[in-house]
């Protein structure tokens, strides 16, 4: 058997990136928010992380005496220890946010949080209750949208945030990416999990005032990204064997292309024009029970290739600023003790990619570029899964 089930994967691949000890999607009561962590949370204050500049001295590769990217540093914050990170996006270097959530065991619940950078400290933002935030993306500072598990959005104007789609009981659905054109055109997958191995998939829109299904699939949709309404792409594994899907969306219909390059899973996807696409997917062993390589794959307006393979990392996100400043991140992942081993992150600077040098011991769970030599990223440490993070600034 060549793929492990899509169930089992998608359990898999959820914990990854959670530091907590289970997994649960469920949303609930439990107030006990932000107690003090112990690490600078204090949930009688006003959530100033009292991140006093830019960059963390104690966390810079300067002087690290390895040769790492020195531009890539730790941004000076202190988060709460149980919290992992899972999305990363912003209008601008002075307007980021960052989704986390929390798993409370008193509870068996995962509650989502979301987090603001403006420039000089991040700080926990006042929301609804929410359930677990699988992904956040916005067309400006005052249009920002999060959504995550059993169908929760929310809609933030610049001042509050908002209950789009409320959450429910209903565990089988949930929202796994977002993409906005613009602050009244979103689209948005959704994933219906029917039973272990079978996974129907829809993409829905929002025009500002109410949700409408599109179309729906027999497949699970990982990733979604567009240029326009009539050309959206989504990243994709079919049930059963079907292997890695390259979905296209015209605002009406659904098609695949035929070629898939021998990739199992497709994880991300990102373009900033109609001619410049990209996707990162993976290759199983013949046992599904380990990843051997990774592949990112181009599109130029008339055709798919392979730019990149051969890659000795599961590639799970990918973002960029424009056609030559594009990030891939991934990690070596064993699957056999599910523990995370090595972290890593390459880049493509219009001419070629490459293995950026950060430490090995960081893995990353979201990236957003602003522009050229500036770029977020999302993740913690591997040795003691403390969130993180990342900023690259950087003349390039």
């Amino acid at each position: 058997m060549r793929l492990i089930s899509n169930m089992s994967r998608k359990i898999i691949f959820f914990c990854v990136f959670m530091t907590f000890s289970g997994c649960n999607s469920e949303s609930g009561e439990g107030d006990n928010l932000m107690p003090d962590a112990g690490n600078g949370i204090d949930a009688g204050t006003d959530n100033d992380f009292d991140s006093g500049k830019d960059d963390n001295p104690d966390a810079s590769l300067q002087d690290s005496g390895e040769d790492y990217d020195h531009c890539w540093n730790v941004m000076d914050a202190s988060f709460p220890e149980d919290i992992s990170f899972t999305s990363i996006w912003g209008s601008s270097p002075e307007d980021i946010f960052a989704a986390g959530i929390i798993y409370q065991p008193e509870s068996e619940i995962s509650r989502g949080y979301i987090f603001h950078y403006n420039g000089q400290s991040w700080n926990k933002m006042d929301t609804p209750e929410m359930p677990i935030i699988n992904s956040i993306h916005g067309s400006g500072s005052d249009s920002v949208y999060a959504v995550g598990a059993n169908m929760a959005a929310y809609f933030y104007n610049g001042n509050d945030w908002t209950v789009i789609h409320d959450s429910y009981g209903d565990t089988m659905r949930e929202i796994q990416d977002v993409w906005v054109s613009d602050a009244d055109d979103i689209y948005a997958i959704v994933l219906f999990h029917i039973h272990a191995g079978n996974t129907v998939s829809e993409i829905h829109h929002y025009n500002g005032e109410e949700m409408q299904m599109g179309i729906m699939e027999n497949m699970r949709f990982m990733g979604i990204w567009g240029t326009s309404d009539n050309n959206i792409y989504i990243s994709a594994i079919g049930n059963d064997k079907e292997g890695g899907i390259i979905f296209h969306y015209d605002g009406k219909e659904g098609s695949s292309a035929e070629e898939n390059f021998n990739v199992d899973v497709y994880r991300d996807v990102w373009g900033d024009s109609a001619e410049n696409f990209y996707m990162v997917g993976s290759i199983w062993n013949e046992d599904g029970t380990d990843v051997e390589e990774s592949k990112i794959i181009h599109y130029d307006g008339s055709s798919w290739m392979i730019v990149q393979d051969a890659i000795p990392f599961e590639l799970r996100n990918l973002t960029g600023s424009s056609a030559d400043d594009v990030y891939a991140a991934g990690i070596n992942f064993n699957y056999e003790t599910l523990n995370m081993v090595e972290g890593a992150l390459y880049h493509y600077n219009g001419n070629e990619w490459s293995r950026m040098k950060i430490p090995g011991n960081w893995f990353i769970s979201g990236l957003w570029a602003a522009y050229k030599g500036e770029a977020y990223a999302v993740g913690g440490y591997i040795n003691d899964h403390s969130a993180r993070i990342f900023r690259y600034s950087c003349d390039m």
